[in-house]
């Protein structure tokens, strides 16, 4: 539909969705980094380049997984090629007054980085 009407469509997805099956030139993939699973990134960031989409990288920021700066070094070197790499804050809604609160929680150890131990 955006393309055949001349918008600019973004498509955001995470580490466990899946590229568009198409996309016009002005198409726009955001790959998001959650759940942060390095070889599933390492493929949807090369299938996106030999894909030759327009593509980047957002990572929503969670202490302390995505905060680590070796997890953000790991992140930027398997991106090579992407037009951008964005820090996202993730928020979650909570109370009657509608008040936004930071989101926050533990998140294990990401699958296929090696302990920091």
């Amino acid at each position: 539909f955006c393309c055949r009407n001349e918008c600019a469509p973004i498509h955001l997805i995470s580490t466990r969705g899946a590229l568009p099956q198409s996309g016009c030139d002005r198409a726009v993939i955001v790959i998001a980094t959650w759940p942060l699973d390095f070889p599933r990134l390492e493929t949807l960031f090369q299938e996106a380049r030999d894909r030759g989409f327009r593509w980047g990288v957002a990572v929503p920021v969670m202490f302390p997984v995505t905060t680590d700066l070796g997890a953000l070094q790991d992140i930027a070197a398997l991106a090579g090629g992407a037009q951008f790499l964005a820090a996202l804050q993730p928020f979650l809604q909570v109370g009657q007054h509608n008040r936004w609160q930071p989101a926050s929680g533990f998140f294990p150890q990401a699958p296929g980085r090696p302990s920091q131990s």
